[in-house]
């Protein structure tokens, strides 16, 4: 009995349930087909990656499916090559005449570099034939003079002068090394004095938001009091 209702449920089920409706090939089909735009893209960015093959099926989709004659697909994409070609070339120009821009600006400080230069270089020689180095250097400024001694006696191709025995020449290049030590020196102490006092106007700016925070954090606490 109970095998004869169990039957009869699942006919009735059965009977109840519905038939699956059909897919709509057609409509699936118009959604899967690409649209113009998304071919014009994927033929003016990829081209140069497609096989010959895919170009071809390509073109051939173009003229079927959005009436485009043999001869009008093919001005078409000779069209889209020629405005490539355009802006690669404008492209092309532009790193140019960027290339050249940047050259002539490095030139220009190029120039004016060795204009400074020349121009300390003299300075220092003439310092150097007027004043003898003193008998007594700070250590930080010996350091570099050091340095700048190796460094010239480098360029010139001369042995480091012997303080034994030292001749005039010798007596000039330690001279000259001092000056330019000292210069270097000089220029270090400006940089450090002007970037301490960056440093103290950014400190004073801080300073002056957190007083500014401060100030806006107790006029709503006192706000709040009021309001209770």
């Amino acid at each position: 009995m109970g095998k004869d209702n169990a039957a009869d449920d699942t006919k009735s089920r059965i009977t109840i349930m519905k038939p699956k409706a059909e897919p709509c090939n057609l409509r699936i089909h118009e959604l899967a087909k690409p649209r113009t735009i998304l071919l014009l893209c994927l033929w003016y960015q990829y081209r140069h990656f497609l096989t010959p093959e895919k170009c071809r099926k390509l073109k051939q989709t173009l003229q079927e499916d959005y009436s485009m004659s043999p001869e009008d697909a093919e001005r078409y994409f000779q069209e889209i090559n020629d405005k490539i070609e355009k802006i690669a070339e404008r492209r092309k120009q532009k790193i140019l005449s960027r290339k050249r821009w940047k050259k002539k600006v490095d030139q220009c400080e190029r120039k004016r570099g060795y204009r400074f230069f020349r121009a300390f270089l003299e300075k220092a020689l003439r310092l150097s034939y007027q004043n003898p180095v003193p008998p007594l250097i700070p250590s930080r400024l010996k350091n570099v003079m050091d340095i700048v001694l190796e460094q010239l006696c480098d360029l010139l191709k001369m042995d480091i002068p012997n303080e034994e025995c030292m001749t005039k020449e010798g007596e000039f290049i330690v001279s000259l090394a001092y000056n330019i030590a000292a210069v270097i020196e000089n220029t270090s102490y400006e940089v450090n004095a002007q970037k301490n006092l960056e440093l103290e106007e950014i400190e004073k700016q801080e300073n002056i938001l957190k007083e500014e925070e401060a100030n806006k954090g107790d006029k709503e606490q006192v706000v709040k009091v009021t309001n209770f």
